[in-house]
């Protein structure tokens, strides 16, 4: 998943870049069936490029590993609480986002209204199947016009003149080529992503080329003098509403004109084999990412991290921690404390852990290993759980800092942000940070700023086919050294 900011950042650019080039390059040129899908394409492709993620592996220099192994025998008779999922706290409702929704709701009320006002006409007349087009004669305003099969004429034109004739091969373009279904799209896209100028744009592009495209067709080798004819016989009648494909357009300077536009083919395919180069290039901007992102400036100091492995087996063989589609939490969260070590190229950055084997170990003695070896940061690794009949419903990141109460839970909470937002883009999404002490043993006795972090729920079928990934565990372990080391450097 990605944070709304991230999205809407993203989709802003896409769309700014992709409309941007049609101005200059494809704006009022002769290729309207070209036009009309790029347009279709940009909206498409602006919405789609923020959910996009590829990887292109890079392979690092090597160095040395620098991590120590804390061996500890098994006292026995305590169990690892169980952990709820991350509470948020409630907050005030934010001014933007009401205006945001009621904004949204406008746009969506006048949609709903155009369209029960375009069934109100159908059903007030009688309408004639000809050729799979339902006829409707009416003395409406905006006539003639389409919209889906229905074809809605105005009976003051007389269909058997030429101009009539022009007019009504105009409409039945727009039937069909379906060009109502590009306007219903643009309308629903606009109803929740009203505050972009580009889409609005693509609207007013897109209805203009739906035109351009009918003209040709219509006056055939007439030119621009049968389409001022055909537009002299509509008599001016206004527009019914957004939705419709009416004879009539404002734009008629603009549609004249592009009549009497030769194309240049020279130019034609240059301007529009170009529109791929870009589309790709704006894919490969906001989706590819390194496989092995290269770390932050280096630490400037040595910093001793405790990886705690959460659970482990038990006395009985039985394993503690969350389990979802056959998998146990206690054998991910190893799996990604083995991978944290593989992936450390700092030689600043020393790992202590305390577990490196399926056998649980004491609590009490995991929150005192950082006392014992005087670490700088203690990072308890699990994996989150739905309650019972809930399982899909919460997914991604978790973090747990200690309370007040801590002497060192300020500077846990300062790790906690930057740990939050060096995860931020992930496909489990940014994590949520939640203060508790109750119940975190590894969090309240700890002697050094420690966060436990829930890499997210096991019980979310998505959530688990990303962490059984070894190459997302590298993914997730390089955002956490990449954490580690930000904190690092802010630290004096």
């Amino acid at each position: 998943m990605i944070t709304v900011s991230v999205f809407l950042l993203k989709m802003l650019l896409s769309s700014a870049v992709l409309g941007g080039y049609y101005i200059i390059a494809l704006r009022n040129k002769a290729f309207h069936q070209w036009n009309r899908f790029y347009l279709l394409f940009a909206v498409i492709l602006s919405l789609s490029v923020p959910f996009l993620s590829f990887s292109l592996p890079v392979v690092p220099a090597t160095a040395p590993v620098t991590a120590r192994v804390l061996q500890t025998v098994y006292a026995g008779g305590e169990a690892v609480a169980e952990l709820a999922p991350a509470q948020v706290s409630r907050r005030s409702a934010n001014p933007w986002l009401l205006l945001y929704g009621a904004v949204s709701l406008c746009m969506l009320a006048g949609f709903s209204l155009t369209l029960l006002r375009l069934a109100a006409l159908i059903r007030r007349h009688r309408a004639k199947a000809v050729d799979g087009v339902r006829f409707i004669v009416a003395d409406a305003k905006g006539t003639p016009f389409s919209f889906g099969r229905y074809l809605f004429w105005n009976p003051a034109i007389d269909v058997e003149s030429s101009d009539g004739r022009r007019i009504l091969r105009h409409e039945l373009v727009h039937i069909r080529e379906w060009h109502s279904l590009d306007k219903l799209f643009m309308q629903l896209v606009l109803v929740f992503f009203w505050f972009n100028p580009v889409f609005w744009l693509v609207r007013h592009e897109l209805r203009l080329v739906h035109e351009f495209i009918a003209d040709r067709k219509a006056v055939k080798d007439g030119g621009a003098a049968a389409l001022a004819s055909m537009i002299l016989q509509a008599a001016y009648p206004g527009s019914f509403n957004g939705l419709t494909n009416p004879f009539f357009h404002q734009s008629i300077k603009r549609r004249i004109r592009m009549l009497t536009t030769f194309k240049s083919t020279r130019a034609t395919y240059i301007g529009r084999l170009l529109a791929l180069p870009l589309a790709a290039l704006l894919v490969m901007a906001f989706s590819l990412r390194s496989a092995r992102m290269p770390a932050q400036r280096p630490l400037a100091k040595k910093l001793l991290v405790v990886i705690d492995a959460g659970h482990g087996r038990m006395p009985d063989g039985a394993f503690s921690g969350a389990r979802g589609g056959g998998v146990y939490e206690d054998e991910l969260v190893l799996q990604l404390s083995k991978e944290l070590m593989a992936q450390n190229e700092d030689r600043n950055i020393s790992f202590l852990v305390t577990r490196i084997d399926d056998q649980n170990v004491d609590l009490k003695k995991r929150a005192a290993a950082a006392g014992i070896w005087h670490a700088d940061l203690f990072i308890s690794l699990h994996v989150n759980a739905s309650a019972p009949g809930d399982t899909g419903k919460h997914s991604g990141f978790g973090i747990y800092v200690p309370a007040e109460t801590n002497p060192h839970a300020a500077e846990s909470s300062r790790f906690a942000s930057i740990l939050a937002e060096s995860l931020q883009g992930l496909p489990l999404g940014k994590p949520e940070i939640a203060m508790r002490n109750r119940g975190i043993w590894v969090l309240k006795e700890n002697t050094c700023p420690a966060v436990l972090l829930e890499c997210g729920y096991i019980t979310n079928p998505d959530d688990l086919r990303y962490l059984r990934e070894k190459e997302n565990q590298g993914v997730i372990a390089r955002r956490i050294l990449d954490g580690i080391v930000a904190y690092g450097n802010a630290v004096k």
